[in-house]
């Protein structure tokens, strides 16, 4: 109670807090407030998640029979509440199927066809394909769909009955229904309900009566899809143009991001309005951070470089746009004391050959440059002959980045060839060398004797290892991070401490069983 007035915390804000302080290893927190939203709590798909969340603490703790008392309670609110076996450690699986005894009838059903290879649908969901046994299936009726590629698809209901093996057994028909399929341009890939198939222009044979899903797919054009809907023994034809797409992507918002946001967009805008090839599309500004996202990570990799080597006199203002996931453009309005700069950085889809362009804002520079970069990706989407634009004044080449950070690695400033070997270390995790990437980030500490960057170089050690699933060998690079390095931080983590960080990641890899010791 503050000043006479009582806050009631509501069920379903104590059990955000509680999966909060779960996912970040705090398991004696997540005990205690989730004990106490579970009497609050009204909605059941809420209360299953509480339940789940407390067993999962128990199960950290070594206390499997409390967590198989949770996982129970979870059912008895929903006897179809499972957890997904691809994603949950096999000690959690182990005391869950435990909890499912007594409470869920379950049975099992074995399918087989003539011939086999035919998938297999219960209820809508794909379980494998034949011949296939299931196991933990619910008592009851279900609908079973079975379809291979050239026969009729079989549609049906089972009645499944607890503790029984239920066998199906069926004889596949051919269909013989053809689709034609053409494509501008051609060699577009061509898949039928998810199936490669061969690359357009190309004539399906046997296609069976029903529903069928069609995609056309062809680097830098935007995914045709369709359903198309065929009777038995039909023939149709599909003749279509794909379209390029050009997708604009503003800064995530921040304060002093306005006017890199208005110069670079509508730079872009103003230069590519007219390319008829291309669908220009400007994302709103909520799903700009999302998009973002999913660009690739040596985009970030090469900003920071620009960051350390800018130092406080540059703000960066950055928006990322992309083509159709295969190329990648990201424009920084840099403001120095020699004046404002665009720079317009191209990605190729396999990040081999990236070219940055430093633009100077003045007015009567801007179009040819621009131009040029308009031809690139009219006729060089995959960066394949950049050499015509090389000359340009003011470019420099992605090798410039490599070569520059590896000039950082031989200073001898120490600091500065840290820096250097980290910087270098990042770049090869982002590309997934992982061989390199530990060389370099090992080399971290006998550059830098003061300290710096040693930890966020262990932590990263840690991740390739976690990245390889050696589980065993990332928690003691966490330890050692967190053990001699504590005051370190890392930057990509908003300046977490390194002890904060390699204590979430080793609490996380005991409570997934993935690691018996407790580092802690």
């Amino acid at each position: 109670m503050r000043g006479d007035v009582a806050f009631a915390e509501t069920g379903e804000g104590l059990l955000l807090k509680g999966i909060e302080s779960y996912n970040i290893g705090d398991y004696a927190a997540t005990k205690k407030i989730l004990a106490k939203a579970i009497p609050l709590l009204t909605d059941k798909s809420s209360l299953i998640e509480a339940h789940k969340y407390l067993a999962f603490v128990y199960i950290a703790y070594g206390e499997n029979q409390k967590a198989q008392d949770e996982f129970t309670e979870a059912l008895k609110i929903d006897n179809s509440f499972r957890l997904d076996a691809k994603t949950t450690s096999p000690k959690i699986m182990e005391v869950f199927r435990k909890a499912k005894v007594g409470v869920v009838a379950e049975g099992a059903i074995s399918v087989i066809t003539k011939p086999e290879g035919a998938k297999v649908y219960l209820d809508n969901n794909l379980i494998g394909e034949t011949p296939l046994r299931q196991d933990e299936v619910s008592a009851g009726q279900h609908k079973i769909m079975i379809k291979k590629r050239g026969y009729e698809v079989i549609e049906g209901e089972i009645a499944v009955k607890d503790k029984v093996m239920t066998n199906i057994e069926y004889a596949l028909s051919e269909s013989t229904g053809v689709l034609n399929i053409i494509s501008e341009p051609s060699q577009a890939d061509v898949f039928f309900d998810s199936e490669p198939v061969g690359k357009s222009p190309v004539k399906l044979k046997n296609v069976s009566a029903g529903s069928h899903i069609v995609k056309i797919s062809k680097k830098n054009y935007d995914d045709f899809e369709k359903e198309m809907v065929f009777n038995k023994g039909e023939e149709k034809g599909l003749n279509i143009t794909l379209k390029k797409r050009l997708v604009l992507i503003g800064p995530i918002t921040e304060a002093g991001q306005t006017e890199g946001r208005a110069v670079a967009r509508k730079l872009l805008i103003d230069n590519f309005k007219d390319m008829q090839a291309y669908q220009l599309i400007a994302l709103p500004e909520e799903k700009e951070a999302e998009a973002l996202k999913q660009s690739d990570v040596n985009i970030k990799t090469v900003l920071s470089h620009f960051l350390t080597q800018g130092g406080k006199d540059i703000k960066l203002k950055e928006f990322s746009e992309r083509l159709n996931s295969e190329l990648f453009i990201i424009a920084c309005l840099i403001k120095d004391k020699a004046g404002p700069k665009l720079i317009f950085t191209l990605f190729n889809s396999e990040m081999e050959r990236p070219d940055i362009f430093i633009i100077d804002l003045i007015q009567e520079d801007v179009k040819q440059p621009l131009t040029k970069i308009r031809k690139a990706l009219e006729f060089q989407p995959s960066l394949s002959k950049p050499a015509e634009i090389r000359s340009e004044k003011g470019i420099i080449i992605f090798n410039h980045f490599i070569s520059s950070v590896k000039e950082m690695t031989k200073d001898n400033n120490k600091e500065t060839a840290g820096i250097g070997y980290l910087n270098l270390g990042n770049y090869h995790a982002n590309m997934k060398n992982w061989k390199e990437a530990i060389s370099a980030y090992n080399q971290v500490a006998s550059a830098n004797k003061t300290g710096i960057g040693r930890g966020t170089a262990l932590f990263r050690i840690g991740e390739v290892y976690e990245n390889l699933n050696y589980w065993n060998e990332a928690a003691e690079y966490y330890y050692r991070a967190m053990k001699q390095f504590p005051q370190n931080t890392i930057d990509s983590n908003d300046g977490e401490a390194v002890s904060s960080a390699s204590l979430k990641r080793l609490k996380r890899l005991h409570s997934l069983g993935l690691i018996r010791e407790r580092y802690w």
